[in-house]
């Protein structure tokens, strides 16, 4: 198996403990995404509405004050999660941005289907509220 899957299993087991045949619905649904340094997951702009388990990389979350000067308020690394709350829960505009910091490889899933796999075991409602609590 793969090594970037068994951390996202271990991750999950350690924040939900869903079964394993809810993991399995869920990794047949997972993108393999890569950024380069510097390129964004979600800007205001552009919002993200993924939830991704991050298997390589480092991003930062930061806002922009009205003098356009960067507040970082959150990084994300190697098997963390990283979401937008206000793009997943509401579908709408967040204020971050989040970017890699170096070269990153992520495995996400989009709002429409994890919001179908929500309705299928309490344990995804965990997830979800710790991937977005970090936001």
């Amino acid at each position: 198996m793969n090594q970037d899957i068994t951390n996202l299993r271990n991750a999950l087991n350690e924040i939900s403990q869903l079964p394993d045949e809810e993991i399995t619905v869920l990794i047949k649904q997972l993108m393999r995404t890569t950024y380069k340094k510097d390129e964004y997951f979600s800007t205001p702009d552009n919002p993200s509405t993924a939830i991704c388990f991050i298997t390589k990389g480092l991003f930062r979350s930061f806002i922009l004050d009205r003098n356009g000067k960067e507040h970082t308020d959150a990084f994300f690394g190697e098997n963390m999660f990283m979401s937008s709350y206000s793009g997943i829960l509401h579908n709408s505009l967040s204020i971050n941005h989040k970017q890699a910091l170096e070269e990153s490889v992520v495995y996400r899933i989009e709002r429409t289907s994890f919001l179908d796999l929500l309705n299928r075991h309490v344990g995804w409602r965990v997830l979800l509220q710790k991937a977005t609590e970090q936001d």
